[in-house]
This record gives structure tokens, C-alpha cells and sequence, in this order.
């Protein structure tokens, strides 16, 4: 028999959006992450792909101390919705258009369901390290806990904030485009 509390056993205590989109985990630390959109390196030189990693070195060195990252990577072959918005596009009367239209539809869903087709997301995250919990549990003790983290709550939230901007800057240096994801999508990745 498991005697952990509930929010023991479920690592995402609260998914908040002000000031700005974040998790609070159940040990007390904070967590925001944004998504990467891959860059293709396939014509780069050996220079040019030094400098990417160069850039990765810095982003990582640059971290404050005692913050964690975790990339995670998904691989999507869901085209459904796209494939529905190419069909809608095709209304033209002129039948070699429309044929045209008709045969690409044919091989891009052939290559869907072959699994030819798939789209990669990566994504950042930043997590702060956990508060200081009370050695025993004394009513003083728990009380002075909230009063400590409350305060620090903001100035750890602005600090991951900060972090994560520093992690954009450095990131669009080396081309990648970024998105700081919203609570919605966090949420969503970390249910799914």
C-alpha cells in the first residue's frame, strides 16, 4: 500500500498563467519550457554547424546554478486536418488545375499513410530548484515555510522567466525559431 499523498504521487502540483505561463511541481519548484521549431542543417558546412553547437555550449554554461533542463522531443504523423485544408482549397473549374490538385492530394496521402510524412517538435524546459523544506513538522516551523516561500515564490518565478528569455536570445543567435508555450499547451503535453 502506496502512503505518499496524492500530490506526492502526481509530480504537477498547479499549472499557472500570470505573470507568466509556468508549473508548480510538488516539491515546491517551478517549471516553464517553450518549443524549439527544428532547424534544417542538412546544407551546412562543418562551420556552420560548429557555430550551432558553440551556441548550445553557451545556452547551457549560461543556465544559473542549480536549474535543471529537460528536452523533449515528439515526432507527429498526424496530417489529417492539413490534408482536409488542401481538399477545401481545391475548387477550381478548370480541370487541369483540378486534376493537378487532385493527384497531389492522391501522393501526399500516400505518403501519410506510408509514414513518409512525420514533423518534428522539440521542446525546452527549465525547472528551479525545490525550497528548503522544514526538517520536522512544527506548526512555527510550517508556518514560517509558506511565509519564506511565498516571498520567494515571485523572485524564483522571475528568475526561471528570466532564464527562459536568456534561452530565446541565445537559441534565435543560432537561427532556431522559439515559442514560450502557453499553460494550455503545457498542460496538454504533460497529460498526453
Amino acid at each position: 500500500m502506496n502512503n505518499s499523498a496524492l500530490c506526492e504521487s502526481l509530480p504537477y502540483w498547479e499549472f499557472g498563467s500570470e505573470p507568466s505561463p509556468h508549473c508548480l511541481l510538488w516539491d515546491g519548484s517551478l517549471s516553464s519550457g517553450l518549443e524549439i521549431i527544428p532547424r534544417d542543417i542538412e546544407c551546412l558546412d562543418a562551420s556552420g554547424i560548429n557555430q550551432i553547437a558553440l551556441s548550445l555550449r553557451t545556452l547551457v554554461n549560461s543556465l544559473p546554478e542549480k536549474m535543471t533542463v529537460q528536452l523533449y522531443t515528439k515526432i507527429e504523423t498526424e496530417f489529417g486536418d492539413l490534408l482536409k485544408s488542401h481538399e477545401d482549397l481545391c475548387t477550381s473549374d478548370n480541370s487541369f488545375l483540378r486534376s493537378l490538385d487532385e493527384k497531389r492530394i492522391e501522393e501526399v496521402q500516400r505518403q501519410i499513410e506510408g509514414e513518409e510524412v512525420y514533423r518534428p517538435r522539440v521542446f525546452l524546459f527549465l525547472k528551479t530548484e525545490a525550497p528548503q523544506k522544514p526538517s520536522s513538522l512544527s506548526l512555527k516551523k510550517t508556518q514560517k515555510f509558506a511565509v519564506t516561500y511565498g516571498n520567494d515564490f515571485s523572485t524564483a518565478l522571475q528568475g526561471l522567466n528570466q532564464a527562459l528569455e536568456n534561452a530565446r536570445s541565445l537559441l534565435a543567435s543560432s537561427g532556431f525559431s522559439t515559442k514560450v508555450l502557453s499553460e494550455k499547451e503545457m498542460t496538454s503535453l504533460v497529460y498526453k
